[in-house]
C-alpha cells in the first residue's frame, strides 16, 4: 500500500497529508488523526497503512470566519443554560442547521478536490473510495471520549 510522499500533496493550509510533520498536531488536526499520523510514521513499512490527508482545523476556522460564524454561534450561545438538556438540543440543532447551509469556501474546495486527485494518482485507482473520519481538538484524549457525537 503507498504511503505518504513528500511533496504529493498540494499545502496552502487547508488540507496536510497524513504522516507529515503538521498531521502529527492535534491542534491542526484533531487528536484521532494526530495518533493515525503517529502510527504512520512508527509503523513505516512494516505495517501497511492506506494513505491519505486532514482537512485542517485552518479550513474550519476559515469557513466560519468567511460566514462570520463565530460572532453568530457565540450569540447564540450566550446565556445558554447547559443544565437544561433540552434547551441545549434546540440550539445544537440550531447551530447544525447553520452549518449545514453555509457553503464550502471554493479555495478549501479546491485544496480538498486537488489532495483527493494527488490520492487517486498515488494510488493509481481512479474511482477512490475511502473513509472519511472526524477528529476535532480535544477528542478521543486518554481523559475523554466523544465517540459518535460528530457527523
Amino acid at each position: 500500500m503507498p504511503s505518504y510522499k513528500k511533496g504529493y500533496f498540494h499545502m496552502k493550509g487547508f488540507v496536510t497529508p497524513l504522516g507529515s510533520k503538521e498531521s502529527l498536531s492535534s491542534n491542526i488536526v484533531g487528536t484521532k488523526a494526530s495518533n493515525l499520523a503517529s502510527l504512520i510514521l512508527m509503523a513505516g513499512k512494516e505495517i501497511p497503512l492506506p494513505p491519505g490527508f486532514c482537512i485542517t482545523t485552518n479550513a474550519y476556522n476559515t469557513f466560519l470566519d468567511e460566514h462570520g460564524l463565530f460572532q453568530r454561534i457565540a450569540g447564540i450561545l450566550k446565556g445558554v443554560d447547559i443544565s437544561n438538556p433540552h434547551l441545549v438540543g434546540t440550539v445544537t440543532e440550531t447551530i447544525h442547521d447553520i452549518l449545514k447551509k453555509a457553503e464550502i469556501p471554493a479555495a478549501i474546495m479546491e485544496e480538498v478536490n486537488s489532495s483527493f486527485d494527488s490520492l487517486q494518482k498515488l494510488t493509481g485507482i481512479n474511482e477512490l473510495r475511502v473513509a472519511v473520519r472526524s477528529s476535532a481538538i480535544g477528542e478521543d484524549l486518554s481523559s475523554a471520549s466523544f465517540a459518535g457525537q460528530y457527523e
